[in-house]
């Protein structure tokens, strides 16, 4: 998991950090960002959550892909992997989206093979 999300954070301009999370919210692993993921993990996990809740169960739109968060110092990126975990991509402001979106789905996909979700 770890040369994953070093992979992802390596090959995306404005990249500060990766990390797998549960939707629990519980951090798996955790690559850069100089601080522990931990509590953006947790957070974002509540924000998947209740996100599927609203789209996927109550207005009936299908399957959650991605999930963007923007703020003025940061963006959080979230890829679904499965039903029970998620990567967690932190950007700068001035970071390459596309880019993100790209590595972000080649990193999922790697780690739903290896976790089997």
């Amino acid at each position: 998991m770890d040369e994953i999300l070093k992979t992802l954070v390596d090959q995306v301009e404005g990249a500060t950090g990766a990390a797998v999370g549960g939707v629990d919210g519980l951090l798996i692993e955790q690559y850069g960002a100089g601080v522990d993921l931990g509590d953006a993990v947790a957070e974002h996990a509540n924000l998947l959550r209740n996100t599927r809740a609203a789209y996927t169960e109550t207005l009936q739109t299908g399957d959650l892909r991605e999930m963007m968060v923007v703020t003025e110092k940061m963006i959080g990126y979230t890829q679904p992997i499965g039903e029970e975990y998620f990567v967690l991509l932190l950007l700068e402001p001035v970071a390459n989206l596309g880019k993100a979106r790209l590595r972000s789905q080649d990193a999922a996909r790697g780690l739903r093979e290896m976790i089997g979700a």
